[in-house]
């Protein structure tokens, strides 16, 4: 009976996010910057694997994209405004141009800026000491172990980074609720 490769399989389970991320484009027509990101992370991990001819190499696929992200997220330190930013923002103001005006607003604190920065550096050295622990392991551990337990890595360090970002927002969502009222009672 003849299998396939083991680079084959790996390519064809990771098309599912691929094809799913690209029908989502197609269909809401507009563009989803992490969807955009995974699709990336998919396309260079399929290539070089290809190349390298490795199927250790598709199992860093998920973890890559999460390093591409915090690289990108630490890069974007250098300018005015960090990408986290943008992507809080489009989720929170859902093109709605007042709540848009009011998030831009809030950028004149330096609590808000301080906030972004910290939650930038914060999922930056997370992803990508995320990568290099899978990394390591896809490079040390057999295949099926790996593939095995990745999710179980990923989860172990998406979720506690998620949670300290919530209690990080909650945190700090009372100081920003009073500079906005502070805000809005001077406009007034």
């Amino acid at each position: 009976m003849d299998y396939m490769s083991t680079i084959d399989a790996l390519l064809l389970a990771s098309s599912v996010p691929a094809l799913y991320t690209l029908g989502s484009l197609i269909v809401k027509r507009r563009i989803n910057v992490l969807g955009l990101l995974v699709v990336s992370g998919l396309l260079l991990s399929a290539i070089f694997a290809l190349l390298f001819n490795s199927p250790r190499i598709l199992l860093l696929q998920g973890s890559v994209v999460n390093g591409l992200f915090g690289v990108v997220m630490l890069l974007s330190l250098l300018f005015p405004r960090p990408i986290l930013f943008y992507l809080v923002r489009s989720i929170m103001t859902q093109n709605d141009p007042q709540r848009l005006a009011s998030f831009n607003a809030d950028w004149a604190f330096p609590q808000v800026r301080s906030f972004y920065r910290v939650l930038s550096i914060v999922w930056g050295c997370v992803t990508i000491g995320q990568v290099m622990l899978v990394a390591f392991l896809a490079f040390n551990l057999p295949i099926s172990l790996m593939l095995g337990i990745s999710p179980i890595l990923n989860f172990g360090i998406i979720i506690p980074a998620a949670h300290w970002s919530m209690a990080y927002f909650r945190k700090n969502k009372r100081i920003f609720d009073q500079l906005r009222h502070q805000r809005d009672a001077v406009a007034a």
